[in-house]
């Protein structure tokens, strides 16, 4: 149906299901065979614990050992286009995972980007679950708006987040703020760049509500930009890190990642408090890794109807933080 605000939102089938939930995930293992691989993409298969307390549910999903097919190439493999001045990722990425994205534009998400978050949301490593909470498309939903009516009546089949949109875009939109390589802002992340002269908040077109762009006028983009770069000036504290595969500094991999999911009775939409455990790898010119540990902390909400009409993301974040130790 339509609300006030003219946006879609889907009607849960269910009324009855409390949609106040926390789901908790645990990273098991974070070593690869050929260096550190990314966390969202070490495991296919999981184990669930569910736990009650006081009546909300607590769902922790530990990884399994099994390694997605296709996706930890050799660093050789990966590399191979990098150029001399590049050192090597010590972390195993897909290919896309190195090349800067096209932004957040529903249409150029790849296969192989929807096949990536879909393994992650079995994991829970780099995305939040989100099936237990949305309609998912393989129970025969849709998120394809040219679907959202029938014959001119609403599809009560049609969502406007399914499960799998909101896992694909979330998780592109994470990996774009903890991977200057795909997010296409590493030269902003070399030490001493002086990235507030280089970043802002259309740094990431299309990922930030507008009115989360408006809060930002005047403001240091050290104060609202969830990304690791050179705020002081420092050189990260003499980390001497080089630059890396696809032009990144450091490369964050998420270990863990929880969500609380709060729906909107009067919107009919849901909004989404997700925090993340970030593990950011640099690289020196000896070959040696530089580590630093990080917590994302991101809101998620329904982009507008417009927004999605012109082809945009329908999740977008409303607030955003990163401390890193």
């Amino acid at each position: 149906m339509i609300n006030d605000d003219g946006m879609w939102r889907h009607v849960d089938s269910n009324p009855t299901r409390k949609p106040e939930k926390q789901k908790k995930f645990n990273k098991k293992g974070a070593l690869a065979t050929g260096g550190l691989a990314l966390a969202a993409v070490l495991a296919i298969g999981t184990t669930a614990v569910v736990s009650h307390h006081g009546g909300n549910d607590t769902q922790q999903v530990q990884a399994g050992g099994t390694s997605a097919p296709g996706v930890l190439e050799s660093l050789a493999q990966q590399n191979s286009g990098a150029s001399e001045s590049e050192a090597p990722t010590p972390l195993t990425l897909d290919p896309w995972q190195t090349v800067k994205w096209s932004g957040a534009t529903e249409k150029d998400i790849t296969s192989a980007q929807k096949t990536w978050a879909a393994e992650q949301a079995k994991t829970g490593m780099a995305g939040v679950r989100s099936t237990s909470t949305l309609t998912p498309e393989s129970a025969g939903f849709t998120s394809d708006p040219t679907k959202a009516t029938v014959n001119g009546a609403p599809n009560p089949l049609y969502s406007y987040w399914t499960s799998d949109l909101f896992n694909q875009e979330s998780a592109l939109e994470v990996q774009a703020f903890i991977n200057p390589a795909f997010g296409g802002w590493g030269s902003a992340q070399a030490p001493k760049a002086n990235p507030a002269s280089q970043l802002n908040a259309s740094t990431f077109a299309g990922i930030f509500t507008e009115s989360f762009v408006k809060s930002t006028k005047g403001k240091n983009p050290s104060a609202y930009l969830p990304i690791l770069a050179d705020w002081k000036g420092n050189g990260y504290g003499g980390a001497g890190v080089v630059e890396q595969t696809g032009g990144a500094y450091w490369i964050g991999e998420v270990t863990s990642s929880t969500a609380k999911w709060k729906y909107d009775d009067q919107a009919l939409g849901y909004t989404v408090d997700a925090t993340y455990t970030v593990k950011f790898t640099g690289v020196r010119a000896d070959g040696s890794t530089a580590t630093k540990n990080g917590v994302l902390k991101l809101k998620f909400v329904p982009a507008p109807l417009a927004v999605a009409e012109a082809g945009g993301y329908r999740v977008q974040v409303d607030a955003a933080s990163l401390e890193v130790k």
